[in-house]
């Protein structure tokens, strides 16, 4: 285990036990969003059978090989993503009721060392806890809000940390710990401490970084230049992705629409979307990438990502007026 650093004063460590294989793309053709939309189909359809099995088997497999999409983007993230929109008592009620179906705790006593299981049970209990606190600033949410807000994320953390030696097997065992840590006031220290473990197993996992750069938004715990140093850990770490994982923090950060781009270092950031492409070439790396340059003011670079591209992702733009302004300035460039 690495020595314990605060993520406010976060640099670039060595990665302890790394695999020597980052993970190939198994995919059916070169188009991500109908790859992500097959797996969405897949696990909402195994949830829709009652297929317990069937979700197992997905997550495991996905897990073991490391399997990726078009884009490099790991499949066990989306897997993930799919389970907690669609499962059964993920449909809160505005009062906080569940329409439970017993789907989570039928899986959980079908299959009780079934890591993606707990992981659906600790997040339904993270949502309920939200639904209690409501929408509001914590400062402006009520005492008995509050309350409830945090009983349920200690009990969400209580029902992963019971299972931990089972579940932790599961790299999102970490992104879940990382989040419940956050929004239960654990502190830089809990979520250092779970972000150094998981990324000791499982460095190239970057739902992991993703998670801890949420929480170091800058209008909650982050402080200048944390976003950037989260970035190059992310790189040190994943070593054989060369510079990308720079790239993909930068990424995650900008579509959460908190990207502090006067502190990222554009020069790093386009050796490692060089990186991605190089690992990774598909139409959704090329249209996100060209759209970040354009962002930066950077149209050189974004000309030649826009070359590369063999189709256009509408879907990578956040609007038509950035997607023709874009191309307009890359082509004069």
């Amino acid at each position: 285990m690495r020595p314990r650093i605060m993520l406010s004063i976060l640099i670039a460590l060595a990665c302890g036990g790394c695999s020597a294989s980052w993970g190939e793309v198994e995919a059916a053709t070169n188009d991500e969003m109908a790859e992500r939309q097959a797996i969405e189909d897949a696990v909402e359809s195994s949830i829709e059978r009652r297929d317990f099995a069937e979700l197992n088997a997905m997550a495991a497999d996905y897990r073991s090989k490391r399997s990726r999409t078009p884009s490099g983007t790991w499949k066990l993230s989306r897997y993930y993503r799919a389970l907690f929109v669609h499962l059964p008592e993920a449909k809160a009620s505005p009062t906080c009721s569940n329409p439970n179906d017993g789907f989570v705790d039928d899986w959980l006593a079908a299959h009780p060392d079934e890591p993606a299981a707990h992981m659906a049970k600790a997040r339904l209990v993270y949502d309920y806890g939200f639904c209690l606190r409501g929408s509001a600033f914590a400062s402006r949410s009520s005492a008995s809000q509050l309350a409830g807000f945090q009983e349920q994320i200690d009990r969400a953390i209580g029902l992963l940390e019971s299972r931990r030696e089972t579940v932790s097997v599961d790299p999102q065992y970490y992104v879940e710990a990382i989040r419940l840590h956050g929004a239960g006031g654990g502190g830089k220290v809990a979520i250092q401490a779970m972000l150094e473990e998981g990324s000791d197993k499982e460095p190239y996992y970057y739902e992991m970084y993703f998670a801890a750069a949420e929480y170091l938004r800058p209008q909650w715990w982050g402080l200048p230049g944390d976003q950037d140093k989260l970035a190059r850990l992310a790189a040190d770490n994943a070593s054989q992705d060369g510079k990308g994982s720079y790239a993909r923090l930068v990424w995650y950060v900008d579509q959460m629409e908190s990207l502090p781009i006067a502190e990222i270092d554009w020069t790093l950031m386009v050796e490692a979307m060089d990186d991605i492409a190089e690992k990774y070439p598909s139409a959704w790396n090329s249209t996100n990438f060209a759209r970040l340059a354009c962002k930066f003011g950077d149209y050189p670079t974004a000309k030649r990502h826009l070359a590369t591209m063999t189709s256009d992702v509408e879907g990578a733009w956040s609007s038509e007026q950035e997607r023709i302004w874009c191309k307009a300035k890359a082509s004069i460039s």
